[in-house]
């Protein structure tokens, strides 16, 4: 009669479906283009890869104590009450994200640094900027809504109808170039009237865009020759940016 196995070995028989897990999620993650359906593959993804880890670890009781740590502190986070935040903090580093997607080469529907277009550049930096300062302050409620805003995908034409509450107009202008600048803060946003573009505004008259007659993002100054500055725009500010009529400033 043969001896069972040792319980390390045993273990290493999962190591195959977790890596297949894991190379799969940073697959999908890679994918330029996102969707409800993408975002669906990803969240199952990642819940089964942490499951498998977890799984694995079960026989190591550092291993499964530093899991279960882990996994408490991640929940805490998504569950936990947020607090207050610097509007100007993070108004800072959506500005400092989009600057990072400058060159990205265009890829209509795509929203990662392999390609994107004018809806995930606005909508990518305020997804990086919420979860970089969310995770550097601990503040779950800037977590939550990084998540929220991942998954609920908008176009441009749903940005400029402030769709789900995400924005918050601040009225019209003939163009870009005749817009009043003292009406814009960085990280504010202009959707053309016809729904088909958006850009974000980085301050001091410059804009940045993911521009499909370039095929990249690229930075310019108004007034300025792109046909977009020449085109009925809505001006618009993130919600999370936007203190309420009467409200005081976030601390």
């Amino acid at each position: 009669m043969s001896a069972a196995a040792p319980p390390a070995r045993r273990g290493l028989r999962y190591l195959p479906p977790l890596l297949l897990c894991a190379i799969a999620y940073i697959a999908c993650e890679a994918w330029p283009c996102y969707g409800r359906s993408v975002g669906l593959v990803r969240l199952t993804l990642l819940v089964a890869t942490w499951l498998l880890v977890g799984y694995h670890a079960r026989s190591r009781r550092p291993a499964l104590l530093a899991w279960a740590a882990v996994s408490l502190v991640a929940l805490g986070l998504l569950a936990l009450p947020g607090r207050p935040y610097s509007e100007d903090g993070l108004r800072q580093a959506v500005v400092g994200a989009w600057r990072g997607y400058d060159g990205t080469r265009y890829i209509w529907g795509g929203e990662n640094r392999l390609g994107i277009d004018c809806s995930g550049l606005v909508r990518r930096g305020l997804i990086d900027a919420t979860w970089r300062v969310g995770l550097r302050t601990l503040n779950p409620r800037l977590i939550r809504a990084s998540c929220r805003l991942a998954w609920h995908d908008c176009s441009a034409r749903a940005l400029g109808e402030n769709h789900n509450g995400v924005c918050r107009g601040l009225g019209a202008a003939a163009s870009l170039n005749t817009a009043d600048e003292r009406l814009l803060l960085p990280g504010d946003l202009a959707v053309t009237a016809s729904g088909v573009h958006t850009l974000g505004y980085l301050g001091d008259g410059t804009w940045i865009q993911a521009e499909p007659g370039a095929g990249r993002v690229i930075i310019e100054h108004a007034p300025g020759q792109d046909p977009w500055f020449d085109m009925p725009v809505t001006l618009h500010r993130w919600s999370l940016l936007a203190t309420p009529p009467g409200g005081s400033p976030t601390p």
